[in-house]
């Protein structure tokens, strides 16, 4: 009875909460989300939940293409999102768009560069997910 006692007192000192206890373990203490935009389409919605995410897409560019990142309202600031681009033949260019759902804004433009794959990566400031590095060419 002791023991029971015990350890109803120290859930009750950590703070223990029901409606949490089965929230998603984010990044670095779980996975990381690995997610595929569909890259046939001009246009994918990225959402954005865990502490880091690594986006590729499904296929080649053959056109230009949009992408509409939406953030979690969980999300801290410092959030990592890795997006990985492949080019074909011809150069493409990548647009990361506004998201009106969330109020944030990303504004940059990544041009490939032919059949070359690119790692471009941003970081969440709470607000906005900001372009914190040039893109890597990774091939």
């Amino acid at each position: 009875m002791k023991k029971i006692l015990f350890a109803l007192a120290l859930l009750i000192m950590v703070g223990f909460d029901a409606s949490t206890a089965s929230a998603q373990i984010r990044w670095p203490f779980g996975a990381a989300d690995a997610t595929v935009l569909n890259a046939s389409q001009t246009s994918d919605t990225l959402n954005v939940s865990n502490t880091m995410t690594i986006v590729t897409l499904s296929d080649t560019l053959h056109s230009a293409y949009t992408i509409a990142v939406q953030a979690s309202s969980e999300l801290k600031a410092g959030a990592l999102v890795f997006i990985i681009t492949r080019c074909g033949a011809i150069t493409r260019t990548t647009t990361f768009s506004t998201s009106l759902l969330t109020g944030f804004t990303i504004t940059t433009t990544l041009s490939g560069t032919a059949n070359k794959s690119k790692l471009t990566p941003f970081v969440y400031d709470g607000t906005h997910f900001l372009n914190y590095a040039t893109s890597v060419q990774l091939n």
